[in-house]
């Protein structure tokens, strides 16, 4: 087997750092992290009794901290690891009562410019994790009314102005984090310029500002 090469052909996710290093996420091999300019792989994986390695091989998102270099790495059964790239160390972020993410299945990230991090879930919502405060903060379903439209979290994107929208298997959720409202905008038969489904897998907004 060639050690210059993808361990994985099952491909769920990729990222890039500034410096053009390509990290690959995997669906059972970990992450693939290519140096374009030597074309060499290294594997970031988990290792049995390493509480320093990554927590899961199966890999559902990245994303790259431009900020402090780090890496971010959502898997699909074992949370969220930060791994940094100068001592190839991974910190763990796990499900546990208190101050920590909402579930253990991570989809999704994204990050604004307060360095907050947006933790998209498959089955318990939206967790926000402030790297400043070391603090966690959830949203999903409320007593007072103020919820998300489902807890199945397809995708996360931070606009220009900091306001947080989420793509979800029951529609577009809109989320203000300095005021905690939740709007959401779902598909109804009665009205022309609704959604045109509630099965969401991806939101982005363009160079005129449009979602």
């Amino acid at each position: 087997k060639n050690p210059n090469s993808l361990t994985s052909d099952d491909i769920s996710c990729l990222a890039v750092d500034k410096s053009g290093i390509i990290f690959i996420g995997t669906r059972n091999k970990g992450v693939d992290q290519l140096n374009p300019y030597s074309g060499k792989f290294t594997g970031i994986r988990n290792k049995n009794g390493d509480a320093t390695s990554l927590s899961d091989d199966r890999i559902s998102c990245i994303l790259v901290d431009t900020v402090s270099h780090h890496v971010w790495i959502g898997t699909q059964s074992a949370g969220l690891n930060e791994f940094d790239p100068a001592t190839w160390k991974c910190k763990r972020y796990m499900a546990s009562p208190g101050n920590a993410i909402a579930s253990n299945y991570i989809t999704c990230l994204a990050k604004d410019k307060k360095r907050r991090i947006w933790i998209g879930t498959a089955d318990n919502g939206l967790s926000m994790y402030d790297q400043m405060q070391n603090r966690f903060k959830h949203y999903g379903k409320s007593a007072v009314g103020i919820s998300l439209s489902s807890l199945n979290i397809r995708d996360v994107f931070v606009d220009r102005d900091g306001k947080v929208w989420l793509a979800t298997e029951n529609g577009l959720n809109y989320l203000n984090p300095e005021t905690d409202s939740i709007v959401s905008f779902l598909h109804d038969d009665k009205v022309k310029y609704s959604l045109s489904s509630n099965d969401l897998t991806s939101v982005y907004q363009d160079k005129s500002g449009k979602i």
